[in-house]
């Protein structure tokens, strides 16, 4: 397969320096990112809080210079945080990074969409119709950033957030009737131990729902602990069908950006080195 598999730019371990973490990412010859500027330059952007003029041009200038693109620009937050002032300001940050994403060079600004518990323990009180409705009001608030900027804010859906399935995502495309809107895909994070495991299956039937809207795809290889709960581990060393998913991704959507997610602390050059034996596998 002819395919480019990129990273979490915050699993290089170089931060606040954004020449010296795009450097290193040529050096692994990785060409696509997802970046994450509360995690990748914290000191430069108060943890994340706000992107500057003066840094959205600082990474532009580092990220084209060595040939490394911001596939995309992370602003995970909790969307439907229960503390209203806290969630405003939440907002508004997203705002902010849509409002830089340009600059930067990114075309999509990415979160998860949150938990009505802010310490995200799992819970089903997610899965109601309260949540989802905040949801909506959180994105409606956004979307306007998003359009005057011409940048896409994208979901990702996930267990134990209100959007948690391809059936609430297709949902809430359905309310939300703006092109800027999209999804970032995780199949992994839609897969339950012992129900829907299929991977494959996940990928198809999300993009048969709305394959117009998925702006990315995350991978990761997993295994199950005690608990049923998934463990990140080195891609190749899990049950994660990646070579198959990526198969698949590449077939229905060439051009969009798949992006390995979670990588193991430490395991970089590893990860990268079995994905790459992945893609080229027969």
């Amino acid at each position: 397969m002819n395919v480019t598999i990129g990273i979490r730019a915050h699993d290089i371990n170089i931060l606040n320096k954004p020449d010296d973490l795009f450097a290193e990412l040529a050096r692994l010859s990785v060409q696509q990112v997802q970046l994450a500027p509360a995690k990748s330059f914290p000191a430069l952007t108060n943890n994340g809080e706000q992107i500057t003029e003066t840094l959205a041009k600082e990474i532009n200038k580092a990220a084209t210079t060595h040939n490394v693109k911001v596939a995309v620009l992370g602003c995970y937050i909790n969307l439907i945080h229960p503390d209203e002032v806290l969630r405003q300001q939440l907002l508004q940050r997203v705002k902010g990074y849509l409002a830089r994403a340009g600059a930067i060079g990114a075309s999509v600004v990415a979160t998860e969409t949150g938990s009505i518990d802010p310490s995200f323990k799992f819970t089903t009180d997610n899965f109601t119709e309260q949540p989802f409705q905040a949801v909506l009001e959180s994105i409606r608030q956004i979307m306007p950033a998003a359009e005057q900027n011409d940048i896409d804010f994208a979901i990702e859906p996930g267990l134990n957030h209100p959007i948690y399935s391809i059936a609430t995502t297709k949902r809430v495309l359905a309310n939300i009737a703006s092109p800027n809107l999209n999804v970032l895909l995780d199949p992994a994070s839609l897969v339950y131990h012992g129900k829907n495991t299929d991977e494959i299956e996940i990928i198809k039937e999300a993009f048969a729902a709305f394959g117009d809207k998925i702006v990315a795809v995350h991978l990761k290889d997993y295994v199950f602990d005690e608990q049923g709960l998934i463990k990140i581990v080195v891609p190749g060393m899990g049950l994660a069908p990646l070579h198959e998913a990526i198969k698949t991704v590449t077939n229905l959507a060439p051009n969009v950006p798949i992006l390995m997610d979670e990588l193991p602390s430490g395991t970089v050059n590893e990860a990268i080195d079995k994905m790459r034996e992945i893609v080229a596998a027969n």
